[in-house]
């Protein structure tokens, strides 16, 4: 008994340095990502002028929305089945672990092969009757391709291969910013070429992809659907809508009648923080798959990693707090310097979205995805009906900020409450 004890520890003990170097590597293919997107972003931005480069950043973002809505959490489910099914015998995978991710896999298929035949058979009417910009079709198809390559990609987080996700996603950015500095070289259309450039590299990502990951799940290249993996994603899938719905803060405040100096300072204060979660978000990617893997019974090795990337995400987020009252002015102009305040007020949410997106992986991983969602949902209609009373009262960023900052919080509570009963009721069966 003893000895079974302290190899299940040995197993479980070592999840904390594999989770740690593993979400390095995320990380690092993420910031790369990011930057080169970034890149790719300013160079549209000073080509096609604030009108045209405002309608290819607001076509973006819906697409990255659609990307969950029609993703039906089948990325989430395949990372988590498949790091379960190696829980127990590494070599060996239990059938119904291993159908489903089978499934869920000729289902992204299947998404994505309809999908691009509706673009394909509706783009000419609607083009005719709206007049909608030539790159609308293309960044559409690239958000569902890119989402059948994150499918496989799952496969590689799941099993460990992190080294894979990063590459990918650099050699994607990569190959977009390419054909952005190639409309600046022709003076082509920027929006155009981006748009381009972004399908290109998920295509070109794509047989490398399912080259490196089909030998380990046999027959997953088909079309196939099955309701009942529909609803193993479902909880996955609600939480990745209601992330996403959060995006549209600041347009909901604008539509609420929030006047334009205060959506553009809590615009700023926002958008210019978010990108920093990259350092919890790839910790909270990689620790999915090791909390399915070791289930509940892990869960205290799994603590102290969580406890650290959370210190060091508040050590940054505090950072950036306190050297807002200089850097914003010097690097925005004053013409930002109220947005401050908002600023900081931010900074404090996040570090209480730090701690909601590591405790929503663990659940997820321990298989409560959908007490997980519904956290989520209730975070975020809370966080948009805050947003409309601040717009509609005039109440000014600072509260929006506040709006936002409150519903992190409450949703690290309630997170912290669940988790902690997990943690309680395994130390009593220990």
């Amino acid at each position: 008994m003893t000895a079974g004890v302290t190899q299940a520890d040995k197993r479980t003990g070592s999840e904390s340095s594999r989770v740690f170097g593993q979400a390095a590597i995320v990380g690092v293919g993420r910031v790369g990502g990011a930057a080169l997107q970034a890149i790719s972003f300013a160079l549209i931005a000073r080509s096609s002028g604030p009108a045209s480069f405002g309608y290819f950043a607001a076509a973006y973002g819906v697409v990255v929305a659609l990307q969950a809505v029609v993703g039906l959490g089948l990325i989430q489910t395949i990372v988590a089945h498949r790091a379960a099914a190696s829980a127990d015998q590494p070599g060996v995978k239990p059938p119904y672990e291993e159908g489903v991710v089978r499934l869920a896999l000729r289902m992204s298929l299947l998404i994505t092969t309809v999908v691009l035949v509706l673009i394909v058979i509706a783009w000419l009417p609607i083009q005719m009757t709206q007049g909608l910009k030539a790159f609308v079709p293309i960044i559409i198809a690239w958000g569902v391709v890119d989402n059948y390559v994150e499918s496989w990609l799952g496969l590689s987080l799941a099993d460990g291969r992190v080294y894979e996700n990063a590459l990918a996603t650099v050699a994607r950015r990569a190959i977009a910013l390419g054909f952005v500095l190639l409309a600046t070289g022709v003076s082509g259309d920027a929006s155009l070429f981006a748009a381009t450039g972004l399908l290109v590299g998920s295509i070109a990502v794509l047989p490398l992809v399912v080259w490196r990951n089909h030998r380990y799940v046999e027959g997953a290249l088909g079309f196939s659907w099955g309701p009942e993996v529909a609803r193993i994603g479902g909880g996955f899938w609600v939480n990745s809508v209601a992330v996403q719905l959060r995006n549209f803060d600041a347009a909901v405040l604008a539509l609420a009648g929030a006047a334009p100096m205060v959506v553009g300072m809590y615009g700023a204060a926002s958008r210019l923080v978010t990108p920093f979660r990259i350092v919890p978000t790839s910790f909270a990617m990689v620790l999915m798959p090791h909390a399915s893997r070791v289930g509940r019974a892990g869960a205290r090795r799994l603590l102290l990693p969580v406890v650290m990337v959370v210190g060091l995400s508040s050590m940054l987020f505090a950072s950036i707090a306190a050297l807002s009252p200089w850097l914003i002015p010097t690097t925005l102009g004053p013409a930002y310097a109220d947005a401050v305040p908002c600023i900081q007020i931010v900074c404090i949410g996040l570090v209480f979205a730090s701690v909601a997106s590591q405790f929503s992986s663990l659940l997820q991983g321990w298989g409560r995805s959908s007490l997980v969602a519904v956290i989520a949902v209730g975070s975020c209609v809370a966080c948009l009906a805050g947003l409309v009373l601040v717009g509609t009262l005039d109440m000014g960023a600072n509260a929006a900020a506040a709006v936002l900052c409150a519903t992190f919080m409450i949703q690290a509570a309630l997170l912290t409450l669940f988790v902690g009963s997990i943690f309680r009721e395994t130390e009593q069966h220990r």
